[in-house]
């Protein structure tokens, strides 16, 4: 049998994340499964298989033969041989020409366009240019530096924030976290699949309000009273939904901000400026989760202070580089959770998670340092598994990928160890309770629909059950924001298996561009034939739906000026569901059809829905546009055409449903249209 070959090093992916190769050409095992352009590491070039199948250094020569049969192959692309040039006699300037192309050309197709997490347009540009004008400059030195280390994980690029389908446009290798998270923070978040820059007034403002200043920014004056309600504020709406900001290192910033003198407050911020800035953050974040305030207001007021943390982010990655920054980090990705000033929630979780990986608090110390304290481990853990929550949250309602996967995750749960296990309050368990739901959120979007979905139901009743007790009972908000999460994920679930069951050829058109990994149906159902042949009974993902509709109507969601864009998206799939179950219901096939009763039922929370998606719209205008399609689809759905109409309204509704970003929707989506168009 003929040995299998293998590369000598793990891919360029795999080494940059730090999980196991099988090294299989073209594409390995990790990159095949993530669709993923599969691209030979740094050391390929460098290292050798010997005889006995071991790996070592290839030899200066070996180094050399290589490249030259390298240029061989591109000269060959080009019609450019060695004799032709020797008989032709060319010009010094024509050599020099050729030898520019020799050169340029495999630059260019380094840096073809390809979806890079957090990347704009203009960014794109703009330091492309800058890292030609250097690249004669730092050549030398940089790849012999390359060749035998990895690159340094704190300077993050904006291609490390995610899964880029390839490494080609590398353009910010040496930028500082700092500038990465302004760059994010700039770009307009009115739509959380796309990143991008609005225009030149909105950038031009974004700078202006966000740039650091060598000398102390100018505090906001608040009396101690009113900061202590905001904080209450912050720790009653928030806190419980994502948990477990430290409340200690908050008031010591919120200390320094309402302090007597100036004098106080600029040495609290030059000690510990991480502190203030996660005082300012919680001071940004409160006017857009309480009702005090209108919208325009909320979001004056928010984005001044969002500015005016952004304008020491310099100062706290000088000083700080532990459970703070990520703690920074994490308030970043809840602003703009509500608020679109901010950016895209998903760039910035994958700045912290990539943070997290950089300081290892995703794998258990086993050999702690001597001036390491198990109360700073227990810190270390708390601080990852909220970033892991938000991590899961954003990636799963955009059906994207994770910023890391589970099995390269090893740190325990908060309060696994004594003498933290025996003193959780009651709070803390619920909140590590919670951390345990983004587990399963996480398990449920990486088994993709292997199994079938009374599976995962079983499992979210469990999750349910297992909650923790507390003798008083818990606020009612957390009972029912419980319930919400339940519901949300519950009807992920149904819907999933009703695309996978009913819609295996319904990819013939081309799927959402937003989508970085849409669903291949054909494929799921293929291999689930088993778990699907029962039929589907239209009363599961309408009951379903109608939970989710009612969780997010619940007293403390009504009067908001604001709601997350998680909130905008869950609303839009319990929509497309009850749109599904109207359209289902009118189709004589093996489903149970829902009675009159029912279906204004059906009728009636799609109101409330598409309302929600108003709300949310006052931060994401994206969201209008989804409620705009719901709308005309639901008006689609009653009207009485004729075939010749019915099919060209169809096909402008596939092209509209290109807009939504999420892939699971985008499928919900089309298969709706699907039913339309099969009973015309």
């Amino acid at each position: 049998m003929m040995e299998e070959i293998l590369r000598t090093v793990a891919c360029e992916r795999c080494s940059r994340r730090k999980q196991r190769c099988d090294r299989k050409i073209p594409s390995c095992s990790q990159c095949l499964r993530s669709q993923i352009e599969c691209v030979n590491g740094r050391g390929e070039s460098t290292m050798v298989r010997n005889d006995v199948g071991g790996v070592q250094p290839r030899g200066v020569i070996e180094i050399m033969e290589a490249q030259l049969k390298e240029l061989r192959e591109i000269a060959i692309e080009h019609g450019v041989t060695s004799e032709t040039r020797a008989t032709e006699q060319q010009p010094v300037t024509d050599r020099n020409e050729t030898e520019n192309c020799l050169t340029i050309e495999p630059t260019a197709q380094q840096h073809e366009s390809q979806p890079v997490r957090g990347s704009e347009k203009e960014a794109v540009e703009e330091e492309s240019q800058s890292r030609q004008s250097n690249i004669g400059k730092k050549a030398g030195s940089s790849e012999a530096r390359s060749r035998r280390h990895s690159p340094d994980i704190a300077l993050l690029s904006l291609s490390a924030m995610a899964e880029p389908t390839s490494r080609a446009t590398e353009f910010l290798r040496g930028i500082s976290m700092p500038g990465i998270i302004c760059a994010i923070t700039e770009s307009y978040g009115g739509n959380p699949q796309n990143a991008a820059r609005s225009d030149a007034l909105w950038d031009r403002i974004n700078k202006n309000i966000r740039q650091s200043t060598s000398t102390i920014p100018e505090r906001l004056h608040l009396p101690h009273a009113d900061v202590l309600s905001y904080v209450q504020t912050y720790y009653d709406v928030v806190d419980y939904r994502y948990p477990h900001l430290p409340r200690e290192g908050v008031m010591q910033g919120m200390s320094a901000i309402t302090a007597s003198s100036e004098v106080e407050y600029e040495s609290s911020l030059k000690q510990d400026p991480a502190k203030v800035f996660m005082a300012y953050m919680v001071l940004a974040i409160t006017p857009l989760v309480s009702d005090t305030y209108p919208t325009a207001q909320a979001s004056f007021i928010s984005i001044h202070i969002l500015s005016k943390a952004l304008k020491i982010l310099d100062k706290v990655f000088e000083l700080e580089d532990g459970v703070d920054i990520i703690y920074c980090l994490i308030l970043l990705v809840i602003y703009s959770l509500h608020s679109s000033a901010a950016g895209a929630t998903w760039h910035l979780t994958g700045v912290a998670m990539k943070k997290c990986i950089a300081l290892g608090f995703h794998r258990e110390v086993t050999r702690p340092r001597h001036d390491t304290t198990e109360e700073d481990l227990e810190h270390r853990r708390w601080a990852f598994w909220l970033c892991y929550f938000l991590d899961r949250l954003a990636s799963s309602a955009l059906d994207r990928p994770f910023g890391v996967d589970d099995g390269y995750i090893t740190i325990e749960l908060p309060g696994s160890r004594e003498p933290f296990s025996s003193n959780l309050t009651s709070e803390e368990r619920r909140q590590i309770h919670l951390y345990q739901y983004g587990l399963l959120q996480s398990k449920i979007t990486r088994d993709n629909g292997s199994r079938p979905s009374t599976y995962y139901l079983n499992h979210l009743l469990h999750w349910e059950t297992s909650s923790p007790v507390h003798s008083g009972g818990y606020p009612i908000e957390q009972e029912e924001h419980f319930s919400s999460l339940l519901n949300s994920l519950s009807l992920k679930v149904i819907t999933d298996h009703i695309i996978s069951a009913e819609a295996s050829n319904l990819f013939s058109s081309q799927p959402s561009p937003y989508a970085r990994n849409p669903r291949t149906l054909a494929s799921i159902t293929s291999t689930n034939d088993t778990f699907f042949s029962h039929p589907i009974q239209l009363s599961e993902p309408m009951s379903c739906a109608l939970a989710v509709i009612k969780s997010l109507t619940r007293k403390s969601m009504q009067g908001r000026s604001t709601l997350s864009w998680i909130t905008g998206y869950t609303a839009l799939r319990a929509c497309m569901a009850l749109l599904y179950c109207i359209t289902s219901s009118r189709r004589q096939a093996t489903l149970k059809i829902l009675d009159s009763s029912e279906l204004q039922e059906c009728e009636k929370y799609l109101d409330l829905g598409m309302e929600i998606l108003s709300v949310v719209s006052r931060q994401f205008p994206i969201m209008m546009e989804y409620r705009s399609f719901c709308s005309n689809l639901r008006s689609f759905i009653n009207e009485q055409n004729t075939n010749n109409v019915k099919q060209a309204k169809i096909q402008w509704f596939s092209e509209m449903a290109l807009t939504i970003g999420p892939s699971s929707i985008y499928n919900l989506a089309m298969l709706i249209l699907k039913l339309l168009k099969d009973n015309s």
